[in-house]
């Protein structure tokens, strides 16, 4: 039998600088956190169920959805800050330095969509689907 070690995101990905590089966004996500690789690959199908298999690529693409429910005002105005600074995110087109909550290590990433803010009463904000796209790990 053949033992498998723990795998992360960070045992198959590149260094790569990211654009704003002074500050890492560091906050805490709540409940669940999904991690979700694919690669470029294709399956087309036949008149007479042949197959055909492609791969485009060797490399892994990885996307990190988060849930931002109930933070506080300036965590959540922190991730917003983020997006609409056009010298840091500027949307869905600058990558930045982001630690992740469980395994610690410091990946560059940029959104892969836009973000939406909850209000619900009593002062409680929140942002319900954080996507990040992870292109590499901190130099």
């Amino acid at each position: 039998m053949v033992e498998i070690a723990a795998y992360e995101m960070w045992d198959s990905l590149s260094v790569i600088t990211a654009d704003y590089t002074a500050a890492d966004l560091n906050i805490k996500s709540q409940n669940v956190i999904s991690e979700t690789v694919v690669k470029y690959q294709d399956v087309r199908e036949g008149d007479d169920n042949s197959e055909e298999r492609a791969s485009y690529s060797n490399s892994s693409i990885w996307a990190v959805k988060l849930n931002l429910p109930l933070k506080s005002e300036s965590d959540i105005g922190t991730y917003l800050n983020y997006y609409n600074d056009a010298a840091k995110a500027n949307g869905i087109v600058r990558t930045f330095y982001w630690v992740h909550p469980t395994d610690s290590h410091i990946y560059t990433v940029r959104f892969n969509k836009d973000l939406t803010r909850t209000i619900t009463m009593g002062n409680f904000f929140g942002i319900p689907n954080v996507e990040l796209r992870v292109l590499g790990r901190k130099p």
